[in-house]
């Protein structure tokens, strides 16, 4: 093999990839050093059982990837996360030590010479300050040299990104100027002689698909009644509160919702946003399917759904295949106190479930709107299975959103304006069920001619997957090749 594409499994400094080092030898490549390039994308809470709670943690396992000689430096001798803090606590990275170039072209050092072209490793620009200082440390601890790679990146190679990329979503944009900035400089410092043209280049660039990533499947019509009804499954794997914002966005923009909508009168229904006179009809406009392992956090990603104010119904699916698992579903009041995200705080107080509903538990004793109180149990949040869980979060977060943004009177109308939420059913089941709900509420109307429903399935690659396979996708012959 001339060229291998390698990704870590999980975090990168104790993953088992890491067998491929750069000072490995061997005789049938004349004792010359492997060629190794290496990259990180951007850091998100992702396997946080894992590889820690914050962001810093996480990079500094991604960090591992840096390291040279890992069988002398990874283990019990690297002291550990805490180790690298003690020895770094207070100290900041400076940019001539990394010689990193926001811009993604990295300036060479007055040893380049004497520098490994493996000793070369590229970030994506877009991660937070604290994960590139971690990153920096990392780098110079072991005489990397860390080029950043920000999305100006693209701007520079007009030539390759005339057209879009195949990967919907800007967020992909980043991904792709990371990816073409590795294949640069691999092609200026192999010693295979790898030339590929801008032409070459473009092609490989639009014809790039991730099944299950801001990917559309648009299912067979049904007609009835002279109604013709549509539907697109729009599926994206996002499982980390980055990936749920970019999908959100991509959601958003692929069918076409103004920004503006999201931000409109909780008081009134999604049809009233739309411009429809009439509360909560069930019609189905958009739609929300969603799963997510149950060893994650889901407080943000259903956090980020319901703030975004798309949805007029939510589907809490059961995916048709779950990674076995030895962590025990929290399925009663494990979720109360557990802080929605670390970037969502009030006066410096975690928001919890548990102080949500204790807030709005008191506001409305008050009597508030008709001499009505809501009816609310501070204490837990009862379900007998993990999709009961999600929705009872989502519930709420409904009705916390309603409070915040119309007082009590938002509260109490939240009883009846809350998003319908439709739990346990198998995707191919909710499916099903969406398209027969909207074809009755039509021909109830008397309401003909095209309908679009617009269902975000995301959550999990899982839930994706189920989608998929629900509605008779299938991968066909990859488009490129190799040159």
């Amino acid at each position: 093999l001339d060229v291998i594409l390698l990704e870590v499994g999980m975090g990168g400094r104790y993953d088992a990839t890491n067998l491929f080092d750069p000072s490995i030898t061997s005789a049938s490549y004349k004792q010359e050093e492997r060629l190794l390039i290496r990259g990180v994308t951007l850091i998100d809470y992702d396997h946080t059982r894992v590889l820690g709670s914050t962001l810093t943690q996480i990079a500094w396992e991604k960090g591992g990837i840096f390291v040279r000689d890992k069988l002398k430096c990874i283990g019990m001798k690297d002291g550990g996360y805490n180790l690298f803090v003690e020895n770094n606590v207070g100290q900041t990275v400076q940019e001539d030590e990394l010689k990193r170039n926001n811009d993604g072209q990295g300036e060479s050092s007055s040893d380049n010479e004497k520098i490994s072209p493996s000793s070369t490793v590229f970030v994506n620009g877009n991660n937070t300050p604290e994960v590139l200082d971690v990153l920096g440390h990392i780098a110079k601890e072991h005489e990397c040299q860390m080029q950043t790679v920000c999305d100006s990146y693209l701007e520079e190679e007009k030539e390759s990104f005339s057209k879009e990329i195949g990967l919907r979503g800007d967020h992909q944009r980043s991904n792709a100027a990371l990816a073409l900035s590795m294949c640069r400089y691999a092609m200026e410092k192999s010693s295979l002689s790898m030339v590929a043209s801008s032409e070459k280049l473009q092609s490989a660039l639009t014809k790039a698909f991730w099944p299950g990533r801001c990917h559309t499947v648009s299912l067979p019509s049904l007609s009835s009644n002279g109604l013709d009804l549509s539907m697109n499954l729009r599926c994206d794997g996002a499982h980390t509160p980055i990936s749920m914002n970019a999908c959100i966005d991509w959601f958003r923009n692929v069918v076409q919702v103004p920004i503006t909508s999201t931000t409109a009168n909780p008081m009134e229904s999604h049809d009233e946003i739309n411009g429809v006179n009439s509360l909560r009809t069930h019609k189905i406009d958009r739609v929300l399917i969603f799963n997510c392992s149950h060893e994650r956090n889901p407080l943000p990603l259903l956090f980020s759904l319901l703030n975004s104010w798309l949805f007029d119904s939510v589907y809490f699916c059961h995916a048709d295949f779950e990674r076995p698992s030895a962590v025990p579903k929290r399925l009663e009041d494990g979720w109360m106190k557990e802080s929605l995200c670390n970037e969502y705080v009030n006066g410096g107080v975690p928001v919890t479930l548990e102080g949500m509903c204790a807030k709005m538990a008191v506001s409305s004793g008050s009597g508030g709107y008709d001499g009505q109180t809501v009816e609310l149990d501070p204490t837990k949040l009862s379900a007998s299975t993990w999709q009961e869980t999600l929705a009872n979060v989502w519930r709420v977060f409904d009705m916390y959103w309603r409070y915040e943004h119309g007082g009590v009177d938002g509260l109490h109308l939240a009883a009846n304006l809350e998003t319908n939420v439709t739990v346990g059913l198998k995707v191919k089941d909710a499916i099903a069920a969406i398209q027969d709900e909207v074809m009755k509420d039509c021909n109830a109307m008397g309401r003909g001619g095209r309908v679009m429903i617009e269902a975000c399935v995301t959550g999990s690659l899982y839930i994706v997957g189920s989608a998929l396979e629900a509605a008779g996708w299938e991968e066909g012959e990859a488009l490129g090749g190799i040159c």
